[in-house]
């Protein structure tokens, strides 16, 4: 029968495919063998992966959603969550995963789009009402913004969290059939029946570009330009067109002196909440400060002493904390909920009962999703000079479970993506990779790797988003950045 979809997994082992009349299937490149989906519901009109790869979701005729596991290229057996209880009142058009894969935002021809928890299957915030049937919707790099494009003629951006529209409608001449963000989250291109393609600022909602050709086509990785294809009049056709990119940033975040007792100083960190418009920055001689990014207001100030001089802040990926590492007092946490968030405190104390200062880099490990509770991030991993070591830090406690050590001074640390593993850099140029279960602290960590010889203090290192068996370390000292093979120990 017709397929009307069909995606890659992140790793590129496996396909999701669907269409009308049958089941969806999931598929296995290197074999051929398939797997039927979804048997009850034939008419699957859409589906994604997860990023993580660990999900799919596919949606069609009944109005409803489903999310499946897969572990191992089989799926997991009463693993599926859905919204059968709350199906759209017509088909599903669109189903698309949000960055953090807790979210799906559906498009349905009953003339909404709605974003919801695949943890709950609950609704999140309004639902997203157009004029006619939509025909798309997707998340931004982000996930803070959803953009749908509509057969009413229009398409909109939306704030993910409450429902609420963020700019007025992008006007067509007819009907909308896809919208696609950037990558990099600052263009949306649209695709109307009138055979042009449109190029639309997010930040201001104004028209950039108008061309002629059906917008079926996609975004170069790096945003610059976009390829299209089936252009009227042609049996095959292929444009690619440079992307005019808007010439004002969104907004400016200023640290200004707010009083006699602080001083404005070098913006020195900051980062984005992983589902809200929040943004948290730090600089060298003032406090910490929340912003909401989309309008650029400050919504509070993070009492941290404003003569410590602040190295790095972060929030954790469940969004449920921020930290603000310091040199002179040590490291902040401050734990977050919907009506706030609260002072920060200080962690990583040593036997002495003193914050640990000089700290360099810190960051959360990636959220978990333990059996007997919410998925959250447990750890926090904490480059120290001071110490010469990472501390790996229970996250909720502050309590110290191992020290990572190095023989000068422990310029950063960063967990893989699958939590498993930390990397850590220091001023005597070594790398060292470190595995084990941390809960069980010291007697549970093992040094997996230890890459000597290098010429100068190792500044950063990253694992490979996939292979934990790859890191990118970058140098001060030799003023070179290497990929390096972990267990072979040597550069790649």
């Amino acid at each position: 029968r017709g397929v009307i979809f069909a995606r890659f997994n992140p790793d590129g082992t496996m396909v999701l495919a669907g269409g009308e009349g049958s089941e969806a299937k999931l598929c296995n490149v290197a074999t051929g063998e398939s797997i039927p989906v979804g048997a009850e519901n034939p008419n699957r009109y859409s589906g994604d992966w997860s990023p993580d790869g660990k999900r799919f979701v596919t949606a069609g005729s009944s109005g409803t959603w489903q999310v499946e596991e897969v572990r191992g290229g089989e799926i997991v057996e009463g693993g599926a969550i859905g919204n059968q209880g709350r199906p759209h009142q017509s088909a599903i058009k669109s189903v698309r995963f949000g960055p953090r894969s807790q979210r799906v935002v559906t498009a349905s021809l009953d003339g909404t789009a709605q974003v919801w928890d695949v943890r709950t299957a609950d609704p999140v915030g309004k639902s997203l009402q157009h004029g006619a049937g939509v025909n798309f919707a997707e998340f931004d790099r982000d996930g803070a913004l959803v953009l749908t494009a509509s057969f009413d003629g229009t398409a909109r951006l939306w704030d993910a969290e409450t429902g609420d529209p963020v700019l007025p409608p992008f006007e067509h001449p007819g009907r909308v059939e896809a919208a696609h963000f950037s990558p990099n989250g600052l263009v949306v291109m649209t695709d109307c029946e009138d055979d042009r393609v449109r190029f639309w600022s997010v930040s201001t909602g104004s028209l950039l570009d108008d061309r002629i050709g059906s917008g079926r086509g996609r975004f170069t990785p790096d945003s610059r330009r976009v390829f299209v294809f089936g252009d009227p009049g042609s049996e095959v056709g292929l444009r690619s067109w440079p992307v005019i990119r808007p010439r004002a940033l969104h907004q400016v975040f200023r640290h200004v002196a707010t009083g006699a007792w602080e001083r404005p100083g070098r913006v020195q960190a900051a980062d984005f909440h992983p589902d809200k418009p929040l943004l948290v920055t730090v600089a060298r001689d003032s406090s910490g400060r929340l912003w909401d990014s989309a309008s650029g207001t400050l919504t509070r100030t993070l009492p941290v002493n404003t003569e410590a001089r602040k190295e790095t802040t972060a929030f954790s990926p469940d969004g449920l904390r921020l930290l603000i590492g310091t040199q002179d007092e040590g490291l902040w946490v401050a734990s977050g909920n919907p009506s706030g968030w609260g002072a920060p405190f200080p962690v990583a104390r040593p036997p002495g009962g003193h914050v640990t200062p000089l700290v360099r880099y810190a960051e959360f490990s990636p959220v978990e999703e333990p059996g007997n509770g919410p998925p959250r991030s447990r750890w926090i991993v904490c480059a120290s000079l001071f110490e010469s070591a990472a501390l790996l830090l229970d996250a909720e406690t502050g309590e110290t479970k191992a020290r990572l050590k190095h023989a000068d001074w422990c310029v950063f640390a960063s967990f893989s993506a699958d939590g498993g593993r930390i990397v850590t850099t220091g001023r005597d140029g070594s790398v060292k990779v470190w595995e084990g279960d941390w809960e069980r602290g010291e007697n549970g960590v093992t040094l997996k790797a230890d890459l000597k010889g290098r010429l100068g203090t190792s500044n950063t290192a990253f694992f490979h988003p996939t292979n934990t068996n790859r890191i990118l370390v970058s140098g001060w000292g030799d003023g070179a950045a290497r990929v390096w093979d972990v267990e072979q120990g040597k550069v790649i």
